[in-house]
């Protein structure tokens, strides 16, 4: 009993799986920590995936991710008003399924080339009245832009990171698993209506063939050399962050993506650049109560016929939760 147990302040015992973290609170450490503004995470994810028919052949992979993240309120431990410091590591490893499907998107959401990694590293400003708020550092843009919730449960890679924009543009984007130097500007106009802008790295491989060993520790930073850079544009209303728990609220947005690298096109010519646009929908159809309920996602993206390797893409389904 005491190796599954936690004191707990009010000096009653928690049993593991009713703990807030699985790993407890580490002797007061993680708590007195939390109340100076320093949170940690960690967490682990695997998952054995089998092919039972069809695909290349038959068989089992184990995939593994870990991941382990610090976040920082500044204000609360630096006095510094509205700044926010963010560092997190991956560790990614196991067989990849996709060798036992030959899928044109990742079987799984976590499969990624093996290796141990600095993942996010930025520093977060808000100001006039946090209506603005400017991060820079090493930054995701998948985490950002582009994104549906209802949909970012499915199995398969192409419903995180859309297919629109990472299968056209160069090495995937600043997105799962590979982070990006990069800014980011976003405005809240008011609660639920934002616009935000970011540029990144053009290449966060850092290799025009594609290799994921020359970055494998994400401390490869590298500038210029013909990798142009990547920018995302996108206006939209969140009406989940001003639900009052009686309605049906949604979140609807619309942007542009582009790389100002040179291109080749399916012609073998060249062009400058690639760009595209999306659209994508969260709406809740029917509230059961609290943010349980049916809800229906509904995203699009369309970019150049002759260079794009896909010229549209739609993903669309529903949610029960």
């Amino acid at each position: 009993a005491n190796l599954i147990a936690q004191q707990v302040g009010n000096g009653t015992e928690r049993a593991w799986w009713q703990r807030e973290q699985l790993s407890g609170d580490w002797g007061d450490w993680r708590t007195s920590w939390a109340q100076r503004g320093v949170t940690f995470s960690i967490d682990y994810t695997a998952e054995i995936l089998t092919n039972v028919s069809g695909g290349l052949r038959r068989g089992a992979e184990y995939e593994g991710l870990g991941g382990f993240g610090i976040d920082v309120d500044l204000g609360e431990f630096a006095n510094w008003k509205g700044g926010t410091f963010r560092v997190s590591a991956l560790w990614t490893h196991g067989s990849s399924p996709s060798g036992l499907v030959g899928d044109e998107f990742a079987v799984s959401n976590i499969d990624a080339f093996d290796s141990v990694r600095l993942y996010e590293l930025w520093l977060e400003q808000n100001f006039w009245d946090e209506y603005f708020s400017l991060r820079i550092g090493n930054l995701l843009a998948d985490e950002e832009f582009a994104g549906t919730e209802y949909g970012a449960v499915f199995y398969n890679a192409a419903f995180g990171q859309p297919a629109f924009w990472a299968n056209n543009t160069l090495n995937t984007g600043p997105a799962f698993n590979v982070a990006g130097l990069g800014v980011r500007l976003r405005y809240d106009v008011t609660d639920s209506w934002y616009a935000q802008a970011g540029v990144y790295d053009g290449d966060t491989f850092d290799s025009a063939d594609g290799d994921p060993g020359k970055n494998k520790n994400g401390v490869h930073f590298q500038l210029g050399n013909g990798q142009g850079w990547t920018s995302l544009y996108e206006f939209g209303y969140n009406g989940f962050k001003v639900d009052d728990g009686s309605g049906l609220p949604g979140w609807y947005r619309v942007g542009v993506w582009h790389h100002s690298a040179e291109f080749t096109n399916h012609d073998n010519s060249k062009s400058n650049g690639i760009w595209g646009l999306y659209g994508a929908v969260d709406q809740m159809l029917w509230r059961e109560q609290g943010d349980q309920g049916l809800g229906a996602f509904f995203r699009y993206g369309i970019g150049p016929r002759n260079r794009s390797r896909f010229h549209w893409v739609l993903d669309t389904g529903l949610n029960y939760k």
